[in-house]
């Protein structure tokens, strides 16, 4: 049986803590690279794809995932030291030998919750510092240590701190046993005939625990039968458990989700668009206007496609679905298909960006649309869209920087208090006769700093954007 230290873990649910706000979005990096980003402040890369064969427009791309029901089992490269964000707190998980006998070669697991440190540059800006080990944290708060003694595993809580949030503390004790429980179910060196978890006082019998929905019942106020799994996950983006979204949201898990940029197949040769006066011709982007009645920032504008990975759910899986449920793009769909007769319009992914706020923590992986206006045909998702059209590339540069500096002035931007981008180039015809208040548009704050990412990405890589955005030139010509 499972069993938490009762006087340790008892003392944990007696804490209470502080969430953060703020956000930072760093560079991106080129198409293919498994690597941190780190112009300005650290990012890093996630790894997770679906199983099934996806024809790209460049070349077909085998995607392979694990299992909805499991989790990556720690390796050689992991066993060392992961790391993920929660709340205020960096959380530092790590592998300990000890034990004798049958279970000596088989490690504990530690998770060590550090507060992130103010530096005075945001809270969030601080998060992504911490997540890649440059910014100072506290010694430790807590420790969560789960452990196998013979047939049975232990969580014990060790407590520093008078300001820990015990129900906290409760979630990622649950998100350790489950990882715990998944580490020795997948193990080929060691049975793994465990009877029951014991959390408290609370018992879990392991054969419940392949739906990570039972471990979560006691701290969900909906029905846990229904609800949706995404996953935790490393700051590589490797999952460490699935937890029900709404305590993803709640306690701000790191967590994975995608964007979108959807472009129309129309060369508008918009000079400046590439932010050097070489008349690149970027196609016109997709805007759209949120509904007035959406929990979070309702009739906001936005210039990208996005959502939340589902667990065991691919990025280029979940950029789909979003197409199709957002905006009525059905073709992406058909696509997935294989079929010879479909040119995909989505791009492969581009690159992989890390947002943190006080609401929301999400490594975002990057994708392009791109319309063929004779067969793809725009609905909007009535919960979701009010109003969407195309605007020129450099009307929505300007627009965005606009937003930001309104969000400036109300000491409300989330990003780093950077100069306005030299490469907006004022001297453009700001005109838009579809679309004459765009100066007056207010963006996502989150859109927007995913935004500053694309922007840095798309100019240190323009031959890669540009492969992404090409079209079925014969198809759209007809």
């Amino acid at each position: 049986m499972m069993r938490i230290s009762s006087v340790s873990y008892a003392y944990g649910l007696l804490l209470c803590l502080h969430r953060v706000g703020g956000i930072y979005i760093p560079r991106a990096h080129a198409l293919g690279q498994r690597v941190a980003f780190v112009p300005n402040r650290k990012n890093i890369n996630t790894h997770s794809v679906r199983s099934g064969t996806v024809h790209s427009r460049t070349k077909s791309t085998d995607l392979h995932m694990m299992d909805a029901g499991r989790l990556a089992t720690p390796t050689a490269s992991t066993a060392g030291c992961v790391r993920s964000l929660a709340s205020e707190y960096i959380i530092d998980i790590s592998s300990e030998w000890s034990g004798t006998g049958a279970t000596s070669f088989i490690p504990s697991q530690l998770w060590k919750l550090r507060r992130i440190v103010a530096t005075g540059e945001g809270v969030g800006t601080d998060a992504i510092r911490a997540l890649g080990g440059v910014s100072p944290a506290d010694e430790g708060d807590v420790t969560i240590k789960a452990s196998v003694t013979k047939q049975d595993i232990e969580i014990t809580v060790s407590c520093a701190s008078t300001t820990v949030d015990p129900e906290l503390v409760d979630l990622l004790s649950r998100i350790a046993a489950q990882r715990m429980v998944h580490t020795l179910s997948t193990s080929t060196s060691t049975s793994t005939n465990l009877g029951t978890v014991r959390i408290g006082t609370e018992e879990i019998r392991v054969s419940d625990m392949q739906d990570p929905r039972h471990v979560y019942t006691p701290m969900s106020s909906k029905n846990t039968g229904t609800s949706e799994l995404v996953e935790m996950v490393d700051g590589s983006g490797t999952p460490l458990a699935m937890v029900p979204r709404e305590l993803v949201h709640r306690f701000n898990l790191l967590h994975r989700g995608i964007g979108v940029m959807v472009f129309d197949n129309t060369n508008q040769n918009n000079k400046g668009a590439d932010g050097d006066g070489d008349g690149g011709g970027i196609p016109r982007v997709y805007v759209h206007r949120r509904t007035d009645h959406k929990r979070v920032f309702p009739s906001l504008y936005d210039m990208f496609v996005g959502g939340v990975s589902g667990a065991g759910e691919s990025a280029e899986i979940t950029a789909r679905r979003e197409l199709a449920e957002e905006l009525g793009l059905l073709r992406v769909l058909r696509t997935t298909n294989g079929s010879d007769d479909e040119t995909n319009p989505l791009s492969e992914m581009l690159f992989r960006c890390t947002v943190c706020t006080s609401y929301n923590r999400c490594v975002v992986s990057m994708f392009a649309y791109t319309m063929d206006n004779h067969r793809d045909v725009i609905s909007w998702q009535k919960e979701e869209v009010a109003w969407g059209t195309f605007v020129p590339y450099p009307i929505v540069q300007q627009a965005a920087r606009l937003s930001i500096d309104r969000l400036k002035a109300r000491n409300a931007w989330p990003g780093d208090d950077f100069s306005d981008d030299p490469h907006v180039d004022d001297s453009l015809d700001d005109t838009d006769e579809s679309n004459p208040d765009w100066k007056d548009w207010d963006f996502v704050p989150d859109g927007l700093l995913v935004w500053e990412a694309w922007e840095q990405w798309r100019r240190q890589n323009k031959q890669t954007f540009a492969d992404a955005i090409i079209f079925d030139g014969a198809s759209a010509g007809k």
